[in-house]
């Protein structure tokens, strides 16, 4: 029998889901006891755990292993979920997704590295280049052209992303988006006094009298961040969100904001109806599809004269409005070779099972 782990975190979250309506929803978490027992009638022998209390002396040769992501600030907790999924691939768990697809979330520097070395050339556009400190910046301005898109490594719903018009205005956003400032370590002397004005004044007038003009700042900024580079694709409207679970394609078209070049966030959605409206779009997913080999995979794709374009893509921890909001999906006949309308509503928790399971029955 095929074994699967089921991992959550410590609020109980695999994968979020959402509770009310297409216009006024909260997130929570999806059923995973509704899940395990999909998979339990389709003949999988399933085992949930958290993350903390995972037995670590156990060996997982042999298990599938499905697991979350984090967004929490820093990614902090995003590392620590590497650390574990790292440690039970080595034992010869299969992750689910594979481990290069867990580290494309919430770190849009690998997705564009890892982009690049894509076979279908269809997929690779828009080109980017990755910096990870100011100073680089200098070694590859000169192969850019504007309008560039510029993007912190994390962040969703168009957080962290601008537009440069100009070689000046690039080197001012991506020095605002690399900022950071840290307590100088040379800054402890301060404990003796409490972290109080007073303190600092006193500290500073006796170097002061004693002629030491030096004063070690209490926080030092510097510029480091993963940054991405993007050519700006011209004349959109918007994109789409496409999600893939296992043969059935969910679309979702989405209007740029008002005065703004994003679409992400913008809350302008219409479900596409026809096949023929989205044609293209579904095309280039499913090439996606074909390349990255995973039972779930969201997929931003943008569309203007000159074709379609792959944005971004995710394989994990992914907003699902797409799925549950929907009416109908799209799936590929592979006799007739077009796709065809399905008018299905869809249950989540049966849609994630089923995919997973689909997927494990193919490998």
């Amino acid at each position: 029998m095929k074994k699967i782990l089921i991992l959550h975190d410590y609020k109980g979250m695999l994968a979020c889901k959402f509770i009310g309506s297409k216009e006024e929803h909260y997130d929570s978490v999806l059923n995973l006891e509704a899940i395990k027992e999909e998979l339990v009638s389709k003949g999988f022998e399933v085992t949930i755990s958290e993350f903390a209390t995972l037995d670590m002396s156990k060996n997982y040769a042999g298990y599938y292993v499905l697991y979350p992501s984090s967004e929490e600030k820093g990614l902090f907790y995003k590392n620590y979920i590497s650390d574990v999924v790292l440690r039970l691939m080595s034992d010869g768990a299969v992750l689910l997704p594979s481990f290069q697809h867990f580290q494309c979330h919430h770190n849009k520097s690998f997705a564009e590295m890892y982009r690049a070395g894509l076979i279908d050339e269809k997929l690779k556009t828009p080109k980017s280049l990755c910096i990870g400190r100011y100073e680089e910046l200098e070694l590859v301005k000169g192969e850019l052209t504007y309008p560039v898109v510029v993007k912190t490594a994390s962040g969703s719903g168009s957080v962290g992303v601008k537009l440069a018009k100009s070689a000046d205005e690039l080197e001012a956003v991506v020095k605002k988006l690399m900022r950071h400032t840290y307590r100088n370590q040379e800054y402890t002397w301060l404990r003796e006094f409490g972290h109080k004005p007073v303190g600092f004044a006193l500290k500073k007038l006796m170097k002061k009298l004693k002629g030491d003009k030096k004063l070690a700042p209490r926080d030092e900024p510097y510029y480091s961040n993963k940054i991405v580079l993007q050519d700006m694709i011209p004349n959109l409207s918007g994109d789409y969100k496409v999600l893939y679970f296992h043969g059935k394609y969910y679309c979702l078209g989405r209007k740029n904001r008002d005065n703004d070049f994003r679409a992400s966030g913008s809350g302008k959605f219409a479900f596409p109806e026809t096949v023929e409206e989205i044609s293209n779009v579904l095309e280039l997913a499913r090439c996606a599809v074909k390349e990255f080999n995973e039972p779930m995979i969201s997929m931003d794709i943008a569309e203007n004269d000159e074709g379609c374009y792959l944005i971004e893509f995710q394989f994990l921890y992914f907003g699902p409005y797409t799925l549950q909001y929907s009416d109908w999906y799209f799936t590929y006949d592979e006799d007739s070779k077009i796709f065809i309308k399905v008018n299905e509503k869809s249950d989540l928790e049966k849609e994630y099972a089923r995919a997973v399971a689909e997927y494990i029955d193919t490998m």
